[in-house]
């Protein structure tokens, strides 16, 4: 049961995944043609609104090609009446104005509304990949009340006058489960690790992972209620220790935020999942393993190395994993890490294994990872194509940078 779950979250979290990353350039592109139409109307209002104001720092950093644009083209009269106080604009009618909305009105809302299209497209990637991470939480404590009935169920009870409106042959089970899950949704997530932990589901060792995480809850929530505003609640939420943000402050989404969002929700995705690998059967739990570890090389394959790092730190200690499959999560995650914090960070860890009595493949990634190539080379002649073929040569990432270099084109 767990490894539907599984499979079903992480193919709806990639789907978000994809379609935020696919849309980017497209977004940005939109962005571009729309502030350049709307420019010369969006400026113009702020260099009058600065003449009003007094204050011209407010167009100070408008853009020079712009800015000569309108000393050419707009004449600013200052007007104050007793009843009347501003400036008068006068267009000239220039065919280099032709490329540009004039309307400064419209303008300045056009510009401002293209301007907002990264935080909308930002913020709502945020807001998909958490629906389809309580997607999980929902899966995963249906999985849990039918399992467990006796942890969930046991107090839950129906009226008379519920019982006689349902059909003959319903299943009551399924509607106490229902009742319960939706009941669990409406949980923050501290409950939700609190429940998990009743099942002796722990998560010691994700302390960090965990604050991270419920960063992106808390924003999540004052995005949607408290238009991205700090507040108390995101505060306490969070944790004063672990937050800079003042109460007040606006908390948008930039692309490299999003990005981390992914890799923190996946994170949190494989960690509960192999926490709770301990409620299968030992094949299920084997299954469960082998599809975790295929998931964690596609990860690798696609640079999500923060990632592949962390479900193969998990994989490489576990002791019910066959020992080709641990030396195996061992050289990814040397890898892993090698890509994430350089090579020095792993190069005693990594001289320090001895696989002399193991496959010969595993010394030639050792020679890789340690950029030892004249003896990479020199081994990959022994074993090649018998041990290690051609396909593991252009697919690992162990020979990422391998490929790159003259030994791999000699």
């Amino acid at each position: 049961m767990l490894l539907p779950i599984l499979k079903d979250a992480v193919e709806k979290i990639e789907g978000v995944k994809l379609y935020y990353f696919s849309q980017c350039d497209n977004i940005n592109s939109i962005i571009k043609k729309g502030q350049r139409r709307h420019s010369f109307g969006y400026w113009t209002r702020r260099y009058a609104l600065g003449k009003i104001l007094k204050k011209p720092e407010i167009y100070k950093s408008c853009p020079p090609r712009i800015k000569k644009l309108i000393s050419s083209n707009v004449k600013a009269v200052s007007i104050n009446d007793g009843c009347k106080k501003g400036v008068e604009l006068t267009i000239s009618n220039n065919e280099k104005l032709q490329t540009y909305e004039v309307n400064i009105n419209r303008a300045y809302r056009m510009y401002n509304e293209h301007s907002s299209l990264k935080i909308i497209h930002n913020n709502s990637a945020l807001l998909l990949l958490l629906i389809k991470f309580e997607e999980f939480i929902s899966s995963l404590f249906t999985f849990l009340s039918i399992k467990y009935p006796e942890c969930y169920l046991s107090d839950k009870k129906l009226s008379y006058s519920e019982l006689i409106k349902l059909p003959q042959h319903f299943n009551y089970k399924e509607l106490f489960v229902r009742r319960v899950v939706a009941d669990i949704m409406k949980e923050n997530f501290d409950e939700w690790l609190k429940r998990l932990a009743k099942q002796n589901i722990l998560f010691e060792s994700m302390t960090s992972d965990i604050a991270d995480f419920k960063e992106i809850y808390y924003r999540r929530n004052i995005i949607v209620h408290n238009n991205a505003i700090v507040n108390e609640y995101y505060i306490d939420g969070v944790g004063r220790q672990n937050t800079q943000a003042k109460i007040g402050q606006i908390l948008n989404c930039d692309y490299d935020y999003v990005k981390g969002a992914f890799e923190k929700a996946q994170i949190m995705l494989y960690g509960i999942i192999y926490q709770c690998r301990k409620l299968v059967d030992d094949n299920s739990r084997a299954s469960l393993l082998e599809h975790m570890f295929e998931l964690a090389f596609e990860h690798m394959v696609d640079c999500d190395w923060k990632v592949s790092r962390f479900i193969f730190s998990m994989l490489m200690n576990d002791k019910n994993i066959d020992a080709i499959t641990k030396l195996s999560s061992q050289v990814n995650f040397w890898i892993s890490e090698k890509h994430l914090s350089g090579l020095d960070t792993i190069r005693q860890s990594v001289e320090q294994v001895d696989f002399s009595a193991n496959a010969k493949k595993f010394q030639l990634a050792q020679y890789i990872v340690l950029e030892k190539y004249d003896e990479a080379i020199c081994l990959l002649d022994e074993i090649f194509p018998n041990e290690i073929g051609v396909a593991e040569i252009e697919e690992w990432p162990l020979f990422m940078d391998f490929r790159e270099t003259q030994h791999y084109n000699d």
